[in-house]
C-alpha cells in the first residue's frame, strides 16, 4: 500500500508540475504584444492572443472556432485559401484582413506544428 501511495504521489507531483507549465506557457502567450493565433490544418481558429483580439477589434468568443479565411479581406482569400492548404513548413507573407469596416494590412508567419496537429500564426501589421 506505501509503494502505491508513494507512486501516485509522485504522479500527482508530475501532473501539478505539468500544471504550472502549462499555465507559465498560457500567460506568456496571452501576454505577448504581438498577436498570435492557432488554428486547426484547416484554418479554423482555436486559440487568439490578447493582441490578435485588439488587432481584430473583436471578442475572443467571436474569433475561436471562425475560420481564420474569413477574416481575410474577400479580394484576397482565394490566395489566402491556396496558401493554406499547401502550408507544410514555416512561411511568410502579407494579406489584408476586413474586421468591423476596417482593412488591415498584415505580415503573416505561420508555422505548421504537425504534433500538435495545428498553426501557429503570427500577425503583425504592415502599414
Amino acid at each position: 500500500m506505501d509503494e502505491l501511495r508513494d507512486a501516485w504521489l509522485n504522479l500527482k507531483s508530475y501532473v501539478d508540475d505539468l500544471t504550472h507549465e502549462r499555465q507559465h506557457y498560457l500567460d506568456f502567450f496571452e501576454q505577448a504584444d504581438a498577436a498570435y493565433l492557432v488554428t486547426d490544418p484547416r484554418g479554423k481558429i482555436l486559440e487568439a492572443n490578447g493582441a490578435a483580439v485588439d488587432l481584430f477589434d473583436r471578442r475572443r468568443a467571436d474569433l475561436r472556432g471562425k475560420p481564420l479565411a474569413a477574416l481575410v479581406s474577400p479580394e484576397e482569400r482565394r490566395e489566402f485559401r491556396l496558401r493554406l492548404q499547401g502550408l507544410s513548413r514555416p512561411a511568410q507573407w502579407r494579406s489584408a484582413f476586413a474586421s468591423q469596416g476596417r482593412r488591415i494590412e498584415v505580415e503573416l508567419r505561420a508555422r505548421p506544428i504537425p504534433q500538435a496537429r495545428g498553426i501557429v500564426w503570427l500577425l503583425r501589421r504592415s502599414e
